[in-house]
């Protein structure tokens, strides 16, 4: 009879020696008591087989290379700011709208810094835009500034000493990385940029370790997506969201300062604040900016930026427009300038002036809110999908309709007088012939005499004549 775990085992274990034989073929095929020994033999081979080569065939290289292949060695650095390792991840909670909260937007991308030497997360962002050089930008100034206005800004209370300029930041290959504007950055304050080796994303196991600790506690907030769909279940994520991107910045902060901070740390022993006074105290406070460099600079020097025309109107950008007193001097030239903008307020971009000063264009409109600029795509997207709506569709097509019925009726009426016109014009004036006979009836006649006819009267008749 016909065994189907045998032949189950069979066919994989045949996939795994990568055996081809028409016997195999037969043996499946057909079946039998020969089956199962052949399945024995099978199952000796694979014993003997290298471990790394049978786990490869099975789930691949990189799945053999994790689990089997030797890395030993841990990354080490010798004082704060030394090396600063970046990535980003998608936030395991779903937010809604600041502006509408009946509107999902879905997850948040989440990026951070942390410092190899003490554990301490040193930058943050946090936005709806995917990863991208505007992310890491605007994490490296977060790194770069003091945390007291980012912490006031935030309405969150904690100790966050972490500012400097680190000799390192190290990242993976990915594009959001090789920025033009990251680059430009890095180079104008000294950062030197590295990139970790292709496929061998254990060198940011710092980073990614940091990242699986704050995502296990996003899975805690209404909305939470869990890490896959067993865990979920059958919970909607997005109708038990409640928190918009406005509440869930400044708590994911909080986490940082009040929780990760101040909580033991497996590898250090002791909390990553603790790790951060005593490396300080050991090494001296981490570099800093120069001095000529302000925190407007610093933004503006990481910033995305794009090329404008200015117009006597401002700065075209986004669909909006954009104005400073002192670009009035570039009202006609047809040189386009350096744009930077942030995208976290669509309200202000910048650039430098006639006389190399930094402007800050705001929009014209005053009633432009203070919206990111991906929550400003949505929200402009969202507008076009309910525009679309089948009834308004309906109604605008019958509009349509309509339309062309009213200008052909017009069209037909115009025509029609045109020729009743030309007929008029170009008719002979002639009566009707029953009418013009009624009036001949009534006109009295006239009784005339006639005329003699004198010798000059013939003459002049005559004279016109030749005679033979």
């Amino acid at each position: 009879g016909r065994h189907p775990f045998v032949h189950r085992d069979i066919r994989e274990h045949t996939k795994l020696l990568d055996i081809r034989s028409a016997h195999c073929k037969n043996l499946i095929i057909d079946g039998g008591y020969d089956c199962r020994y052949y399945a024995v033999f099978l199952n000796s081979l694979l014993e003997r087989m290298d471990a790394a080569m049978l786990l490869k065939r099975r789930h691949g290289s990189k799945a053999a290379k994790y689990q089997l292949k030797p890395m030993p060695g841990h990354i080490e650095a010798e004082f704060p700011f030394e090396c600063i390792q970046i990535d980003h991840t998608l936030a395991d909670v779903i937010l809604r709208s600041d502006d509408n909260r009946g509107l999902v937007l879905g997850r948040p991308w989440v990026t951070l810094a942390i410092d190899v030497r003490t554990r301490m997360v040193v930058g943050v962002y946090v936005s709806f835009d995917p990863p991208s050089a505007t992310s890491v930008a605007l994490c490296v100034i977060n790194m770069l500034l003091p945390k007291e206005p980012f912490l006031e800004w935030l309405g969150v209370e904690g100790s966050w000493p972490c500012i400097g300029r680190p000799k390192m930041i190290y990242v993976d290959n990915g594009k959001d990385f090789h920025s033009r504007a990251l680059q430009r950055g890095c180079e104008a304050l000294a950062i030197d940029l590295q990139y970790r080796p292709v496929g061998s994303p254990h060198y940011g196991g710092l980073i990614e370790r940091l990242i699986g600790t704050m995502m296990g506690r996003c899975r805690l907030l209404p909305g939470a997506t869990q890490r896959d769909v067993r865990e979920r279940g059958d919970y909607d994520s997005e109708k038990a969201s409640a928190m918009t991107l406005g509440e869930f910045r400044p708590w994911f902060v909080n986490e940082i300062v009040t929780q990760y901070h101040l909580r033991l740390h497996r590898v250090l022993g002791h909390a990553p604040l603790i790790e951060w006074e005593d490396a300080t105290k050991q090494h001296g406070l981490p570099d800093v900016a120069p001095a000529c460099w302000t925190p407007f600079e610093l933004l503006v020097t990481f910033l995305p930026s794009t090329f404008r025309r200015i117009h006597r109107y401002g700065i075209e950008w986004e669909n909006h427009t954009y104005w400073h007193p002192a670009l009035a001097e570039w009202i006609g030239s047809a040189d386009k300038r350096e744009i930077f903008f942030d995208p976290r307020d669509i309200r202000f971009v910048y650039l430098r002036g006639p006389n190399g000063q930094l402007l800050r264009a705001e929009v014209t409109r005053p009633n432009t809110p203070a919206i990111s600029l991906w929550e400003w795509k949505a929200d402009r997207a969202y507008g076009r999908r309910r525009t679309h709506d089948p009834a308004l569709l309906a109604v605008r097509d019958a509009g349509l309709e309509s339309r062309r019925i009213r200008i052909n009726d017009a069209i037909a009426s115009t025509s029609k007088h045109a020729r009743s016109a030309a007929r008029a014009t170009h008719s002979r004036n002639q009566q009707q012939p029953s009418v013009a006979f009624d009036n001949a009836k009534n006109v009295e006649a006239v009784p005339t005499q006639p005329k003699s006819i004198t010798s000059g009267d013939l003459n002049a008749i005559y004279d016109g004549e030749l005679w033979s």
